[in-house]
């Protein structure tokens, strides 16, 4: 069997309960995360399996989330938890827990709500970490700015602490993942049916127009992370109108409404031909697809968001637009220096959110329906962001070509 096919088919593992025979232990996490939280956790599962190369580690997610826990580096196997919120999900259950128990885990890291601990109780995994949050975080606002301060990534590092990894500050912290054929065959299939012209314009290579990946969505906080849809569609016709780029829009099967609002916005009073349409790709894809097709893209542009934090971990120039969040403790973590930029309201938010444990049950949120300092980033804000990133971007390709030049010749390349 495939170690990264998906479902929750038990096998067998040699040894003694505890470990396995060669002493490297079989380890569960439980990553049931929304996207980004997924991306974040590579760091971690990559220095799992330098410290225990011959470890099993298995992967409990949503369905939701399970393909791309698959591609984390080091990850085995991914099981596929599917919440007990109907009778039928219920039913489900039994037969997960008998699938962990079959497993015979030596450890179990739970990366999300304390809550789902009943899971390696069940199980009865003997040894089990947990998130570090800070005592009494759900009463008293005041003790946390250092955990405000510090990114996601190290507080899913810290949750595996036990386990005798080497300290985060000398660990590669970049998150990473991989794309199977599979997914970007996808997204060549859906350029060649939607986008002719950009088939064969990988990264913008081509001489294609510019393909832009664009996210308007973002389910977090209720929506509030969202930037006015009305601000998307201007910056798609000035996109078009002074650089000539086509934009495609993404999202899931749930934000496809959104998508095609946004398209008929950018539509509306103009005379975009045909080939600068935007394409509505939202609901279309997997989300594997939908990473690959930002690979392909020349720059993606979105809100903070999992499609965001792919971009940067793929290495794809980037626009994030935040608002509500905090960025210290989400920020997108790109794979080069300067390849991305961030656009932060001009009116900070007077009470953003930062990462989980950092804020108290008793305070509501200030925004409610929609975040009032997103409202102060304006589409001349974005375009303008676009185009220093590019042009960023162009320089960062131009200075590799005259590396890679300079080396087949024997020149040594200057210092950057």
């Amino acid at each position: 069997m495939d170690a990264r096919t998906l479902g929750a088919r038990a096998h067998s593992v040699g040894g003694q309960a505890g470990e396995q025979s060669d002493g490297q232990p079989r380890i569960l996490l439980l990553a049931m995360l929304p996207i980004g939280d997924t991306i974040w956790l590579a760091p971690t599962t990559r220095a799992l399996r330098e410290r225990y190369p011959r470890a099993t580690i298995t992967a409990l997610a949503y369905r939701s989330n399970a393909a791309l826990a698959a591609r984390l580096p080091g990850v085995d196997e991914t099981l596929i938890f599917t919440p007990p919120r109907s009778l039928g999900a219920a039913l489900t259950t039994p037969g997960l827990i008998a699938a962990v128990c079959a497993r015979r885990f030596d450890w179990a890291i739970t990366f999300t709500s304390p809550a789902f601990k009943w899971i390696s109780l069940l199980a009865g995994i003997p040894r089990r970490t947990y998130m570090k949050f800070d005592r009494l975080w759900w009463l008293i606002p005041a003790r946390h700015a250092a955990w405000r301060a510090a990114h996601a990534t190290a507080h899913y590092y810290d949750a595996a602490r036990e386990l005798g990894l080497p300290p985060w500050q000398s660990v590669d912290q970049r998150p990473a993942f991989t794309l199977p054929a599979s997914a970007e065959a996808e997204a060549a299939r859906f350029l060649e049916a939607h986008a002719p012209s950009h088939a064969n314009a990988h990264g913008g290579t081509h001489e294609a127009p510019l393909l832009i990946a664009m996210h308007p969505g973002g389910a977090g906080l209720d929506g509030r992370k969202r930037w006015p849809a009305d601000r998307f569609a201007a910056l798609i016709q000035r996109l078009w109108r002074e650089q000539g780029a086509r934009v495609a829009l993404l999202g899931g099967p749930d934000e496809r409404a959104l998508a095609e609002q946004v398209a008929a916005l950018a539509r509306d009073g103009t005379d975009l031909p045909p080939g600068a349409q935007p394409i509505v790709a939202a609901g279309r894809l997997s989300l594997l697809g939908a990473f690959a097709l930002i690979e392909w893209s020349a720059l993606f542009i979105g809100n903070d968001s999992g499609l965001l934090h792919a971009a940067a971990t793929l290495g794809v120039p980037y626009v994030g637009i935040f608002g509500p969040t905090v960025p210290a403790s989400f920020r997108p973590i790109p794979r080069r220096p300067r390849q991305g930029r961030l656009l932060l309201p001009r009116t900070p938010c007077r009470e953003p959110v930062a990462f989980v444990g950092s804020d108290v049950f008793w305070r509501s949120a200030r925004c409610l329906g929609a975040c009032d300092a997103l409202e102060s980033v304006t589409a001349a804000d974005a375009f303008d962001a676009v185009i220093e990133t590019l042009a960023q971007a162009n320089a960062s390709s131009a200075s590799s070509a005259s590396s890679a030049s300079g080396a087949s010749n024997g020149v040594a390349a200057p210092a950057l």
